[in-house]
């Protein structure tokens, strides 16, 4: 039941981030909140069962990158292999 008025909301959602991705690859997505980033950041390590040990394979995936990023924009990213 989401409006326009919601968009603040609607696009911080993972599942309409992804879709809006498929859909519309040229679009550039609303940036996430700080928030909004390291919980996601969080859902995504848990789904993967990631630990500290496999940074050199999640660390690589543009969307961990992403959600990285937003989640702590001061933290220098090392660039993909």
């Amino acid at each position: 039941g989401y409006g326009r008025d919601d968009c603040a909301t609607y696009s911080q959602d993972p599942e309409w981030r992804n879709l809006m991705r498929k859909e519309y690859p040229d679009y550039e997505l609303p940036k996430l909140t700080q928030e909004s980033a390291k919980s996601q950041l969080s859902d995504y390590m848990n789904e993967h069962n990631y630990g500290q040990d496999d940074f050199a394979t999640y660390s690589q995936d543009p969307q961990w990158r992403e959600l990285q990023k937003a989640a702590y924009p001061d933290y220098e990213l090392l660039y993909l292999v």
